[in-house]
């Protein structure tokens, strides 16, 4: 993230544990352990590069958000993938936030812990600055 073009971002983390062929539903909270509102999460593996599996994220309290198998069809689920090597990011864009995701491991998937950084990303107001003098 550039400090000329920074965007305001207050993060968290959570570490979890991902299993092969299981879903794991985490609450986004803030240090007193209050759920929180998201509109930006990633989540990165821990585990060796030779891993084969995968991770989704799915984000859940979105009421267009009809949870389907991730299958190879027309119609699945609003969700992001993960491998070692590629971080799941999502960010949800206008007013959809979430404050509970849910984060699967596929069937190739040994057992690897995973890091979930969360928060709310919002891009700096472009007029802010306008009529300021900038001191040069």
């Amino acid at each position: 993230m550039s400090l000329l073009n920074a965007v305001p971002f207050r993060p968290f983390t959570k570490y979890v544990l991902v299993n092969p062929n299981q879903t794991s539903g985490i609450t986004l909270t803030d240090t007193a352990g209050s759920a929180i509102s998201c509109n930006y999460i990633q989540a990165t593996l821990f585990t060796a590069i030779s891993n084969a599996g995968f991770i989704t994220v799915e984000p859940s309290g979105i009421s267009r958000n009809v949870r389907n198998p991730l299958q190879n069809t027309v119609s699945s689920t609003l969700c992001v993938v993960g491998t070692v090597l590629d971080p799941a990011e999502l960010y949800l864009g206008g007013a959809d936030y979430c404050s509970a995701i849910n984060v699967s491991g596929s069937s190739g998937l040994t057992a690897a812990s995973a890091c979930i950084t969360y928060g709310v990303l919002k891009e700096p107001n472009s007029f802010k600055t306008y009529g300021r003098n900038i001191g040069r």
